[in-house]
């Protein structure tokens, strides 16, 4: 039936990518390689829509990881505590009450017109509010040939 066809998402990964990971011989914290092992799981957990093609993606992953030289049973303390973190994230965004902000950042090269506007911006952040939510805009400048940008509000 019609009513029964859903679109699927699974991760897609291309031919070309070797799939490697962190090394943990390298000279980095422990706290780093728990990360990385931390985020891709969640990445596949977020990111499959089905049970069978999230478990073949995420023992893919442990594969990847124990041949880049993580501890397997490390891996495995890690996967219900990946699991609880997206039950948290799913329950969070479905839950318009809690209220987090969001901030639109606007580029732009540095000119005599900022401050007007930012005035603009924020007379555009009240009417934006309805649509977007609780939402922060902010122009975020950079001045002469400077590398670091500074974050005006």
């Amino acid at each position: 039936q019609w009513y029964q066809r859903r679109v699927r998402d699974r991760i897609y990964t291309k031919p070309t990518d070797a799939r490697n990971y962190l090394r943990t011989d390298s000279f980095h914290p422990p706290h780093v390689f728990r990360s990385v092992a931390f985020s891709q799981m969640l990445r596949i957990v977020s990111r499959n829509s089905q049970e069978n093609t999230r478990r073949e993606d995420m023992d893919q992953l442990k594969q990847d990881l124990k041949r880049s030289g993580h501890d397997m049973e490390k891996i495995d303390d890690l996967e219900p505590l990946v699991y609880r973190k997206f039950v948290e994230l799913e329950e969070d965004s479905s839950d318009p009450s809690t209220n987090r902000s969001t901030s639109l950042v606007f580029p732009v090269d540095y000119m005599c017109e900022i401050p007007e506007l930012k005035k603009l911006l924020r007379e555009t952040e009240r009417l934006v509010q309805p649509v977007l939510g609780n939402t922060i805009i902010k122009v975020a400048t950079r001045k002469g040939s400077s590398i670091g940008n500074k974050v005006m509000q």
